[in-house]
C-alpha cells in the first residue's frame, strides 16, 4: 500500500517537472537572403525532399540559382543546423528530473529444512528518485537554453557567411570567363597579325626577324588563353562546392561586370547587417 502510494507520488514529481521542457528556439534570418529558402535538420523529420530547382544545374546558371542551391545544400550549414537540433533536444533534457531508480533485494534464500531454497527468501523493492533543490533544474535549463539560443546564432551567421561566400565565388567564375572571352580576342588577333607578317616576310617586305617576334607573341598569347581556362575551371569548382558539389555541371555563369548599380542607401545597408 505505501509501496503504490509512494510510486504515485513520484509520478506526480515527475510530470510535473517534465513541464520544464521547451519548444524549439526560433532564430529571425535577418534580412539578407530571407527570400531563399535554408536548410534546417527539422525538415529531415517531415520526409524532406529537394526541389527540381535544386538539382544540379547544367548550362547558363543565374546568381539567384547558386544562392538558391547553397542555402539548400552547403554542408557547412547542414552541419550547424544539426548542432542547433542537439542543443535543442540538451534543452530538453536539462529541464526533466533525475530518472527515477528502482532495486530489489533477495535475503535468507537458500536455507534448509522449512526455508529450504526460496521458502524463507524476503523480497525487498526500493524506488528513489532524485529530487534537485536550491533552483538546480531551472538553472541548469536556463543555461541548456541559452546555449542553444547561440548556436542559432551561429547558424545564422554561417548562413549570412554562405550567401556572401557564394556570391563572391560566383563573380569570380564571371570574371574568369570575361578573361577567357579577352583572351581568345587577343590568340585571335595574334594569329591575324603572324599570318600578316609571315606574308610579308616571304616577300621579303619585312626582316624574317619580325615573323619570329610574332611567332613569340602569338605563342604568348596561347598560352595565357590556355591559363585562362584552367583558372575558369578552377572557379567553376569553387562555386559548384558552395552545395557541395564535386564537379561543376553548368557551363557559364550569368551576369555583366559592367553594369553598375545604384549605391544603397545607409537604413538599407543597416536593415541588411
Amino acid at each position: 500500500m505505501y509501496l503504490r502510494i509512494f510510486g504515485i507520488f513520484c509520478l506526480v514529481i515527475i510530470i510535473s517537472f517534465s513541464s520544464f521542457a521547451e519548444e524549439g528556439i526560433n532564430i529571425k534570418p535577418r534580412a539578407l537572403g530571407k527570400e531563399y529558402n535554408s536548410f534546417h535538420s527539422e525538415n529531415e523529420d517531415k520526409e524532406f525532399t529537394t526541389p527540381q530547382d535544386y538539382d544540379e544545374p547544367t548550362g547558363v546558371i543565374t546568381l539567384s540559382q547558386a544562392l538558391a542551391l547553397s542555402l539548400i545544400r552547403n554542408p557547412e550549414l547542414r552541419a550547424f543546423s544539426w548542432e542547433v537540433r542537439a542543443r535543442e533536444a540538451q534543452t530538453l533534457q536539462a529541464g526533466l528530473p533525475p530518472n527515477p531508480e528502482i532495486s530489489f533485494e533477495l535475503e535468507d534464500f537458500g536455507g534448509t529444512g522449512s526455508v529450504e531454497g526460496f521458502d524463507g527468501t524476503e523480497t525487498t523493492i526500493l524506488l528513489s528518485q532524485l529530487i534537485p533543490l536550491g533552483g538546480k533544474l531551472s538553472k541548469r535549463k536556463k543555461v541548456a537554453s541559452l546555449n542553444a539560443k547561440l548556436a542559432g546564432w551561429d547558424y545564422e551567421a554561417i548562413r549570412l557567411n554562405v550567401l556572401t561566400q557564394t556570391t563572391i565565388n560566383y563573380l569570380n567564375v564571371l570574371a574568369a570567363q570575361d578573361q577567357l572571352a579577352l583572351e581568345s580576342e587577343l590568340v585571335s588577333l595574334a594569329e591575324k597579325v603572324h599570318t600578316t607578317v609571315s606574308e610579308l616576310a616571304r616577300a621579303g617586305e619585312i626582316s624574317p626577324i619580325q615573323e619570329k617576334r610574332s611567332q613569340v607573341v602569338l605563342s604568348q598569347t596561347k598560352i595565357n588563353l590556355e591559363r585562362s581556362k584552367r583558372e575558369l575551371e578552377a572557379a567553376k569548382k569553387i562555386l559548384s562546392s558552395s552545395w557541395g558539389g564535386n564537379e561543376p555541371q553548368f557551363e557559364e555563369v550569368k551576369g555583366d561586370l559592367d553594369s553598375i548599380s545604384p549605391i544603397p542607401s545607409f537604413q538599407e545597408i543597416t536593415e541588411l547587417l
